[in-house]
């Protein structure tokens, strides 16, 4: 019984967290939208803006990939590596048999925390955990603890590091 409680939780927050990006998208694209308008504005040409802008959003890209740990699933960004909190890596089993490989952030910004936070089974004694899901896919990327401090402990072969 306690399982069914803990789903409806948890389709319960999903549906909360598709509302929350569904409003991030729109007003991500709206931003998006008015730098881009703004840029060609300033150039009644059209042109060099057109190339500096799409250059840009290139450059951006490509060195915000570089230094971002992503969803495997679907590469969103999920946290920074600047994040790492030592010790970073452990690898655990839970009560099911599962090993996981874990990693550990003080923040990932890109994970939801879902769920009430739990002390059963948990692998950091003085802690509880809730699960941690890519706010854009809804993957399940690990887990929230939080104790003393709070933490995203996330499995390692779920990111693109």
């Amino acid at each position: 019984m306690r399982w069914n409680g803990e789903w409806r939780e948890f389709s319960r927050c999903r549906k909360e967290l598709n509302n929350l990006r569904s409003l991030h998208d729109k007003n991500f694209s709206s931003l998006i939208h008015s730098k881009i308008t703004q840029e060609i504005t300033n150039d009644p040409g059209g042109t060099k803006t057109n190339q500096k802008t799409s250059t840009n959003i290139e450059e951006t890209s490509e060195s915000q990939s570089q230094r971002t740990v992503r969803c495997m699933n679907c590469e969103h960004e999920i946290t920074n590596p600047a994040f790492a909190i030592e010790p970073h890596e452990h690898t655990f089993r839970n009560p099911a048999g599962f090993s996981f490989h874990v990693v550990c952030y003080s923040d990932a910004p890109g994970a939801a925390d879902v769920g009430v936070p739990t002390t059963m089974a948990t692998w950091f004694p003085g802690y509880a955990w809730s699960f941690a899901i890519c706010m854009q896919c809804q993957n399940h990327l690990g887990w929230w603890y939080s104790g003393k401090d709070r933490f995203a402990g996330l499995i390692a072969s779920r990111l693109i590091r």
